[in-house]
């Protein structure tokens, strides 16, 4: 029991005594009075005891509350390191804190430092007498009237300026950002808002913030009584400064109207500007700097506002209000900010030609329409990039985000940018979004999820990946611990010490982990990596994102990396190279793991302009929402890929393939030649394929394993050119035959055509073995000038195989060539298209052999893109493919007129799954068969003809088809032509010639069975002439006539 309690409770006992006594004897008017002044004084002191006691336990639970608080804020910020308690207060303390309002009072956050330990509390309600500050050990209750929070409260925040000439910059002249200006004061600030207005733009000039400054505390100001610079509230009466600052409309912002604003530089440093208030709800144009323009870039960077307080009308952010041609680099905002229309918490309106990224903001924005968490309205910006990392926005228009409220996406433009999931839009955080590059950007759930992996933070921050690109002196990067933090490149310079000189002839050397990461400053350069490299533990960075694009060339030089390992969730435009338009070549990508959001590739997230994949193999897992493949997310532009294969696990939600999400469109796309060898490919959405998720239908040619899956079963297709591939049951199908491998791999055919050093070839015992031009030179030794004039002349089988290494020249056979027991190399592939005019010389190539049942677009020449075959015996030919074969063309196709003529076959075997015909399997346009004589055997599925197998709008198809069968399962079929559409053609087919083993007949020239001729009419000169022979012209090239009996032809005379 307390002192004073004991005394009252004494001092009752002795007035009972002399009560008693009073009883006895009665008592005087004197006496009367002591007892009701002493019972009077009894009450008043037991009435102040218990106001003591109620005042004790009301200061004790507040104390308590405000621990509560502070413990919340020591757990926010343990979790988030940028989180800015400056944002608390009663309305949203349950939200940020996670804790329980109703049960504890309202209280108002107002104050923290970079102590994270330290509170500043002012009470509400029934403590509204009270503060609290102090750390967790030093938290201590004062009564708001003493202001006794001394050394501690809102004054621990800054240090006192030092700042010799208050409203007179420091530093230098400003030309340069070496020789800067500097604000060292509020004051300073002030004279720069009221230069700018007075029309002193500071065109080109830098200004840098040398010190922390806070508007609320006295010591920011070197006299915060002056009252010298006017009215600056415009309240009409000139007060002390810091009153004209904290009261009224507040602060002027620099540049308030479009004829006076600044076109400099502002620099803050990395230091803070605490306090800010602009209370102008009738003005346009409001921010810390209200209006920017100048056909020169402007930047604001490196600069933190805590606690603002800023209120306009239209174009109104905490940083800028309406910047043209403006530059907003790495700016941290916390605070609350209110508008009209175009309303941001960094910027109002932000348009032409401008670069924002590195934004984080926290706070509450409201307006009217066009209001963002980062920017109300972006229009015509290069890039825009940001993190709202809890901002509420507020808006009772339609055009409303969580980063943006809109754009004018007419120029390229996409904002990237992340949202805290807690953050709303109207109160209600259920704006559920994946995409980066939206007005509500990547749900994330913590700022971590950006800030701990640099790939992730390189897409809205200036990261170590691509140097110091804004040229603001800092950059992000993992310190020793393997954490993210700032760095500046004074005290950590970007080193770049590979040997070299990034050239194709000199390229810069990888050869350690160390130097692969160096290598990704120079995005624009070419590497060349001289050993395998095992990432295991290792932090990857990559090469290109979605704010630096690889535009250089990475020279794999037959080399692994492995274990790569992303690991980034909410982050898009992820892989090997996250956003690439350069080339990565012959480089083995093992065991990797990357695990992102949109656009995620091993190779490359995304690739756009003419950026290729040329002989990449990738094996590992790859998983991420839509456009994912092992190899590539998503191709928009000219891209090859070639020769590449996946081997692995791919998930996502749509558009996910074994080795790219989506191909691309047919008119901005090139050619895709890649192999599935083995992948697991799981997705939820309808675009999905073993090779590719989305496709165009030219240039996409691929083989699958059997054993690859979509969501776990198997998919068979003989297409080579589909989204599923060809379906193969081991690589030997492919790998078995130089024809085959040549539609997925650069092969000796055509040479090699990537210039990237190696080519597939077979070795001395007949295997197809990859070599390199340096070691295994590309010898070409036939004479001639491959003209008309002077064509190659080709004598024997070297010579006919080095032919196939310039398909675009002109040829000429000599001599006859056997090719019994000879690797045949095809004139052109699907990946090589022969453009050149090969000439028999009426000469003949026996026993022609090509077995490759799963390749397609087989033929003496494979694919023909306007060339010519003409004067040319084919004597046992024997051919085995998938789709599209023939004896002389596999298949013809767009690139100019091609053209076959004089030619005959003799014991001919063809044999494919569709699109089969002795001359051709599909003859597109524009396509002229002239003159040709086959004899021979074809069997196939659909489409499937004596002569041609499918013709689409073909100019002529005459000849004669002299001997054989037909065999067909399909429905497609016929004895001269399978099918055909809008196609001209004159031909005759013997009469027993059999189709399913039965005889038609057929009296018409252009039809599908052509014209029934008899045995004896192959020995009649007008059987031939019927259509289009030619017996007499000798200024032709070739002449036909008979040699007993037996058509022949030679070259003409003249």
């Amino acid at each position: 029991m307390g002192y004073k309690f004991k005394c009252i409770i004494n001092r009752y006992f002795i007035f009972n005594k002399i009560a008693k006594r009073i009883k006895q004897r009665g008592f005087t008017i004197v006496e009367l009075l002591v007892v009701i002044v002493v019972i009077g004084i009894l009450a008043g002191l037991l009435a102040l005891y218990f106001v003591g006691m109620a005042d004790k336990a009301r200061r004790t639970a507040f104390r308590y509350d405000a621990s509560i608080m502070l413990r919340s804020v020591i757990t926010r910020t343990s979790s988030d390191e940028t989180f800015d308690p400056f944002i608390i207060n009663k309305t949203n303390l349950q939200q940020k804190l996670n804790i329980n309002t109703n049960n504890y009072a309202e209280l108002s956050f107002t104050k923290s430092t970079t102590n994270d330990d330290y509170v500043y509390v002012v009470g509400q309600q029934n403590y509204h007498d009270l503060i609290a500050c102090g750390t967790q050990s030093t938290l201590t209750v004062y009564d708001s009237a003493d202001a006794n929070c001394s050394g501690l409260g809102s004054s621990y925040a800054v240090d006192p300026v030092n700042d010799p000439t208050p409203g007179i910059f420091g530093g230098g002249v400003g030309t340069t950002c070496a020789t800067a200006m500097t604000i060292d004061s509020i004051e300073d600030l002030v004279a720069l808002s009221s230069n700018v207005n007075s029309g002193t733009s500071y065109s080109g000039k830098c200004i840098k913030l040398n010190t922390d400054l806070d508007f609320d505390q006295k010591k920011s100001y070197v006299d915060f009584a002056n009252k010298s610079f006017g009215d600056v509230n415009g309240n009409g009466t000139v007060e002390e400064l810091k009153t004209e600052l904290t009261t009224a409309r507040g602060f002027t912002p620099i540049g308030n109207n479009i004829t006076n604003f600044f076109k400099g530089q502002f620099r803050g440093s990395q230091y803070s500007i605490y306090d800010l208030y602009i209370n102008r709800p009738l003005d346009k144009y409001v921010g810390l700097f209200g209006y920017m323009s100048a056909y020169s870039a402007m930047t604001i960077s490196n600069l933190n506002l805590k606690g603002v307080e800023v209120a306009g009308q239209d174009y109104t952010g905490a940083v800028l209000g309406y910047g043209m041609f403006a530059n907003l680099i790495d700016i941290t905002i916390s605070g609350n900010v209110t508008g009209n229309n175009y309303v941001g918490m960094t910027v109002g309106y932000l348009k032409d030609y401008g670069d924002t990224d590195g934004i984080v903001a926290m706070g509450s924005v409201t307006g009217n329409d066009y209001v963002g968490g980062l920017a109300g309205f972006v229009d015509k910006t290069y890039s825009f990039a940001g993190i709202n990392n809890g901002v509420d926005v507020v808006s009772v228009g339609v055009n409303v985000g969580r980063i943006i409220g809109g754009a004018n996406t007419s120029i390229v433009f996409s904002p990237y940018g992340y949202a805290l999931a807690t953050s709303t839009v109207n109160g209600v955080a259920t704006v559920a979004t994946s995409a980066s590059n939206s007005k509500a950007g990547t749900s994330i759930s913590n700022i971590n999820n950006v800030l701990g992996n640099i790939n992730a933070s390189e897409q809205v921050m200036d990261t170590y990946i691509g140097g110091d690109n804004d040229n603001d002196g800092y950059y992000w990067d993992y310190d020793s611990a393997g954490k993210l933090v700032e760095r500046n490149t004074t005290d950590n310079p970007l080193t770049f010490s590979l040997a070299g000189s990034g050239t194709v002839v000199s390229p810069y050397l990888i050869n350690d982990y160390e130097s692969l990461r160096q290598a990704t400053l120079k995005l624009g350069s070419t590497f060349r990596l001289t050993t395998d490299l095992d990432l295991c533990g290792k932090r990857f960075y990559m090469f290109g994102s979605s704010n630096n694009k690889f535009t250089g060339k990475f020279l794999g030089n037959q080399k692994t990396i492995s274990n790569l390992n992303i690991n980034s969730p909410v982050s898009s435009y992820l892989g090997f190279s996250g956003y690439h338009d350069g080339i990565i070549e012959n480089l083995n990508l093992n065991r990797l793991n990357i695990v992102g959001n949109d656009r995620v590739g091993g190779a490359a997230g995304y690739m756009y302009g003419s950026g290729d994949i040329i002989d990449v193999n990738v094996s590992g897992n790859v998983t991420g929402r839509n456009y994912v493949g092992l190899v590539f997310g998503q191709t928009y532009g000219m891209n090859l890929i070639k020769g590449s294969s996946a081997q692995g696990t791919v998930s996502g939600a749509d558009y996910v393939g074994g080795i790219g999400g989506d191909a691309g469109q047919a008119s901005k796309a090139g050619d895709m030649n890649s192999m599935n060898a083995g992948v697991a490919i799981t997705a939820t959405g309808g675009n999905v394929g073993r090779l590719y998720g989305s496709w165009s239908l030219e240039g996409r040619f691929g083989y699958a394993l059997a054993s690859s899956t979509i969501n776990g079963s198997p998919v068979n297709t003989s297409e080579l050119l589909s989204k599923n591939g060809t379906t193969i049951n081991s690589l030997s199908d492919v790998f078995d035959n130089i024809n085959a491998a040549d539609q997925v791999v650069d092969t000796y055919i055509g040479g090699d055509n990537d210039g990237d050093g190696y080519y597939w070839d077979y070795d001395s015992n007949g295997y197809l073995v990859e070599k390199s031009t340096a070691s295994s030179p590309l010898t070409f030794s036939l004479s001639g000038s491959g003209t008309t004039a002077s064509p190659y002349l080709i004598t024997n089988y070297t010579m006919l195989k080095q032919a196939t290494l310039k398909l675009g020249s002109v040829y000429k056979l000599t001599a006859d060539i056997d090719l019994y027991g000879k690797q045949y190399y095809m004139f052109g592939s699907s990946n090589n298209g022969f453009s050149g005019t090969f000439n028999g010389g009426g000469k003949t190539i026996s026993n022609l052999m090509i077995n490759a049942p799963y390749g397609s677009y087989m033929g003496f020449v494979g694919r023909s893109t306007g060339g010519t075959v003409k004067g040319l015996n084919l004597v046992n030919t024997n051919i085995s493919g998938n789709n599209c074969i023939g004896g002389v063309v596999g298949c013809t196709a767009l690139g100019g007129t091609v053209i076959v003529k004089d030619v005959m076959l003799t014991g001919t075997n063809i044999s494919a799954k569709n699109y089969a015909g002795l001359i051709t399997g599909y003859a597109y346009y524009p396509s002229d068969i002239q003159s040709v004589v086959a004899r021979g055997d074809v069997s196939g599925g659909s489409f499937v003809g004596g002569l041609v197998g499918y013709a689409y709008q073909a100019n002529n198809i005459k000849g004669v088809y002299a001997s054989g069968a037909i065999i067909a399962t399909g429905s497609d079929y016929g004895r001269v032509i399978g099918g055909k559409y809008s196609t001209t053609a004159y031909a005759e087919a013997q009469s027993n010639i059999t189709m399913n083993g039965l005889v038609v007949t057929s009296a018409l020239l252009n039809s599908l069975n052509g014209k029934s001729i008899s045995a004896g009419d192959l020995s009649v000169q007008a059987t031939y002439t019927d259509v289009g022979f030619n017996f007499t012209d000798e200024v032709l090239d070739y002449i036909w006539y008979f040699d007993g009996g037996v058509i022949k032809f030679r070259e003409g005379n003249l």
